[in-house]
């Protein structure tokens, strides 16, 4: 007699129920999370970069001036950013300073790598004189030989020594802006003459009434900084 069909629900002997494996269901799963915030954070990534990049394409429309990307702060060929390279520049200046001059000078390595010395006039000039006093040639020593050493051979710099006006009831008199001009161009002449490669200093002014003149070294891609 022939067998017929089997009742619903009913199997034969040594039928073997597979059903699907909850390990693979629990690794496919996974992936799927990991794939799913990856394409997250790339999107995200991709938003906050354009949106940089718009706030900043809007400064330079507004006020006609260059503002640097931190994506895009130069790298050195030994893989380190000019914020890196500076911050063992400002410690070892710091140090210099406090060894050689009665007084603390600021010296800041800003985010873009920017390093900025801030020497008060007198410190560094005597009343109305154009050249630096001798106990500054230290700190001017230590910046030529930092700047000149093996860190510094693939990584290019930018320096400025920018002299501050007084101000006189809001009017700067020529003779003190002549002698800011002289004070700044004195102070650059000098690191060439410690060493320096002259192609890379410049002399400037800037229209404030601090007592003090700004060396600021940084990278040729980005201008000179407020």
């Amino acid at each position: 007699m022939a067998a017929g069909p089997l009742p619903a629900g009913e199997e034969t002997e040594g039928t073997v129920r597979r059903g699907a494996d909850p390990g693979l269901i629990a690794q496919l799963s996974l992936l799927l999370l990991l794939l799913a915030f990856f394409i997250l954070m790339t999107a995200l990534s991709r938003f906050e970069q354009d949106r940089v990049h718009r706030v900043v394409e809007s400064v330079t429309d507004a006020f006609g001036v260059r503002v640097a990307l931190p994506l895009q702060q130069p790298v050195s060929a030994g893989g380190l950013g000019f914020y890196d390279a500076m911050k063992p520049v400002a410690e070892q200046l710091r140090r210099v300073v406090a060894a050689t001059l009665p007084v603390k000078i600021e010296i800041e390595v800003r985010r873009d790598g920017e390093l900025r010395i801030e020497i008060p006039y007198d410190v560094l000039f005597g009343i109305a004189d154009a050249s630096p006093r001798a106990t500054v040639r230290p700190l001017l020593v230590a910046l030529t030989r930092a700047l000149n050493g093996q860190r510094f051979e693939s990584q290019p710099w930018m320096l400025d020594a920018s002299a501050r006006l007084a101000d006189f009831g809001g009017r700067t008199p020529a003779i003190e802006r002549d002698l800011a001009v002289r004070r700044a161009g004195a102070v650059v002449r000098s690191l060439a003459a410690l060493g320096l490669p002259s192609g890379r200093l410049a002399a400037g002014l800037l229209d404030d009434a601090a007592p003090s003149l700004r060396l600021t070294v940084r990278p040729p891609a980005i201008g000179p900084a407020p």
